[in-house]
């Protein structure tokens, strides 16, 4: 995993252990996903991120995944309240 996924997931890890929600932002959508939405994904079986084989940060949209980082590169905003 490169450092720049490794970081972006820690952050939401640890954010998300706090009991703060964590926002994805695009261009176009902010995604916030609360304690709560990310326990549900988590029992539900199907990880709402993963680690793609690349080394690269990956969140689930449906059943599918979409980029978070790119090499050293976040492709999305990350914050946390």
């Amino acid at each position: 995993m490169n450092s720049t996924a490794e970081n972006a997931l820690n952050f939401i890890k640890n954010a998300i252990a706090s009991g703060r929600t964590v926002y994805i932002s695009s261009m176009t959508k902010v995604t916030a996903i609360s304690p709560a939405t990310f326990a549900r994904w988590d029992k539900s079986g199907h990880s709402l991120f993963k680690v793609a084989a690349d080394g690269n940060l990956m969140m689930a949209s449906g059943k599918a995944y979409g980029r978070i980082t790119s090499g050293e590169m976040m492709l999305v905003g990350l914050s946390a309240s």
